[in-house]
């Protein structure tokens, strides 16, 4: 009988443990606490468990006691692809909160070090041209690529590509009134030729460059002139002539031959 009823204790005790354990597992809020810096905080527990703490503060310890502190979140940015071979073979930090400045905590390999986050290259890929490129992925993103390059799509995978950059020379100012209203390219390399994607008031179009017109502007003679921006460029003015400075602000006169 009282085999029984030890064995009848031992399960009540055994199924109560059980149920303290899911309930203290079912309070614990997503994140970690954060590394502790140098120094000890209060010794005090202000806290057992992080339903103790309000919002999605998590009950840590500070070095003597225990207290609600926000949890660590990683730093912007993603850890860049390893390279070929293994890494140190040690535990140099275990988040992003044990890295200094914007360096985040990173696998080389065998273990973790602190390594500055992939940032994306300047420049854009290249519009892709007709045809589908080779259907693999011989990169994930810009810091596999060598030099300049960029990671880019090319309609089945993804390789690395100079980025492209803008044709030389400047959009036309808009003449008055509102061009058509569609995207008809999104940047120079959706034109052909030499023209550039400008904006024409309400979409943007594919259009001849503004070049300079020849000739100089006449040499200013004494006194200033009307202080007003009358043109901006060779291409606010009518015929040939230019957008020449008057001494006080732009405005259009003919050239010198």
């Amino acid at each position: 009988m009282d085999m029984n009823l030890s064995a009848r204790c031992a399960l009540v005790l055994f199924l109560l443990a059980f149920v303290h354990l899911k309930i203290v597992s079912a309070t614990d809020k997503p994140g970690v606490c954060p590394r502790r810096r140098w120094g000890i905080g209060i010794c005090a527990e202000l806290c057992s468990n992080d339903s103790d703490c309000p919002n999605d503060e998590k009950c840590c310890h500070n070095g003597c006691g225990h207290v609600c502190i926000a949890p660590y979140t990683g730093k912007p940015g993603v850890c860049p692809r390893r390279r070929w071979g293994i890494g140190i073979c040690a535990e140099l930090c275990s988040n992003d909160s044990d890295c200094p400045n914007d360096e985040k905590c990173c696998y080389n390999g065998c273990g973790h070090v602190c390594i500055a986050p992939y940032t994306d290259k300047p420049g854009v890929c290249p519009r892709r041209r007709w045809s589908i490129g080779i259907c693999a992925d011989l990169c994930s993103n810009d810091s596999d690529c060598p030099n300049d390059e960029k990671c880019c799509h090319n309609g089945c995978g993804h390789v690395c590509i100079a980025p492209y950059t803008g044709k030389p020379g400047v959009c036309p100012r808009r003449r008055w009134g509102i061009g058509i209203c569609a995207e008809l390219c999104s940047n120079d390399s959706d034109c052909p030729n030499d023209e550039k994607c400008c904006y024409n008031g309400c979409g943007h179009v594919c259009i001849a460059p503004y070049t300079d017109k020849p000739g100089v502007c006449p040499r200013r003679r004494w006194g200033a002139g009307i202080c007003a921006e009358l043109c901006s460029n060779d291409s606010d003015c009518p015929n040939d002539e230019k957008c020449c400075h008057n001494g006080c602000g732009h405005d259009c006169f003919a050239p010198t031959q």
